[in-house]
């Protein structure tokens, strides 16, 4: 028997208003204390590039000096200003850092000043018309000039439709706003087999691409939430996962310029019934398997640290 299968597909209806705010105090909590240790250890590093350039100079050693190669951080940047669900956003940055990874939270604000600091940039589940409408024009380019120029683009359920050049989310387009166009294409949804539009479903989840699945698990459970299918007209791409009640491509991975895009419809990052993710979302959903090994294997290939 396959990890899950003997679990029924379980539809829920979700409520915004009582977790919005607790999420949200939570997100803006963590991303200071993150920007306060990150302030500190860039002081402890100037101070230390400072001494060890005193040292050099009184040896003799000239030369060209020059600084450190830029880009190659390894911050993430996630997406949690307007549009991003911010029980899903903490989430995404739960698992990242139980990973061990360097993350902060960004808006869409951010976004307009530029990304170039970010080594990989996930956006969350969320509405997708909403977040492309208030990144504008300068903050949707910017995250296609960052992954063009070699950032890693992960995209979670509404996330992942933002990737395309055209979108439609539950009957409405983006006919006069264009998206991120990191592939020439379209992304629809959601997906009303699996759970109409206002609603949440436990599905199981095929892995069509080994890479990615490390333990051979083969199937699982996850969470699903408005999460788009793709139409990609142009370039090369992968399937790495399917709806097995569908049929449908569950995720797909391509690459855009120098960057590496992976797009999930649906949400390895919840813990069903389990606090670790830092949100009682999904917590009426009887899943006792963890789906994290999927978001680090689509992280480390982002990040080309797997192949």
């Amino acid at each position: 028997m396959t990890r899950g299968s003997h679990k029924q597909t379980h539809v829920k209806r979700y409520k915004k208003a009582p977790w919005r705010t607790a999420a949200t105090d939570r997100m803006m909590r963590n991303s200071a204390q993150k920007r306060t240790s990150r302030t500190s250890a860039l002081s402890g590093l100037i101070l230390a590039a400072a001494g060890l350039f005193v040292m050099l100079a009184l040896a003799g050693c000239g030369g060209n000096g020059g600084g450190g190669p830029s880009g190659e951080s390894g911050l993430i940047g996630i997406y949690s200003g307007a549009g991003a669900w911010p029980d899903f956003a903490g989430a995404v940055d739960a698992a990242l850092d139980t990973l061990g990874r360097d993350t902060e939270f960004f808006t869409e604000a951010d976004a307009q000043s530029g990304l170039s600091s970010y080594a990989l940039i996930v956006f969350p589940g969320g509405d997708p018309l909403a977040m492309v409408g208030a990144l504008g024009f300068t903050g949707r380019e910017n995250v296609r000039l960052a992954v063009g120029n070699g950032a890693g683009y992960i995209g979670l359920g509404g996330g992942a439709y933002l990737a395309a050049d055209t979108l439609v989310y539950d009957g409405s387009g983006s006919t006069n706003v264009k998206p991120f166009a990191l592939f020439e294409g379209s992304a629809f949804g959601p997906i009303t087999s699996i759970a109409p539009a206002g609603s949440y479903a436990q599905t199981l989840v095929d892995v069509l691409d080994t890479r990615f699945d490390p333990e051979l698990t083969g199937s699982f459970q996850s969470l699903y939430r408005g999460g788009p299918e793709w139409l990609i007209e142009a370039g090369s791409y992968t399937s790495i996962a399917r709806y097995t009640q569908t049929g449908n491509t569950a995720g797909v991975t391509f690459e855009h310029g120098l960057g590496r895009v992976a797009l999930l419809s649906f949400h390895p990052e919840i813990e069903e019934g389990d606090d670790r993710d830092e949100t009682t979302f999904g917590d009426d959903l009887d899943d006792p398997d963890s789906e994290w090994f999927l978001l680090r294997a689509v992280a480390e290939w982002c990040l080309r640290e797997a192949y």
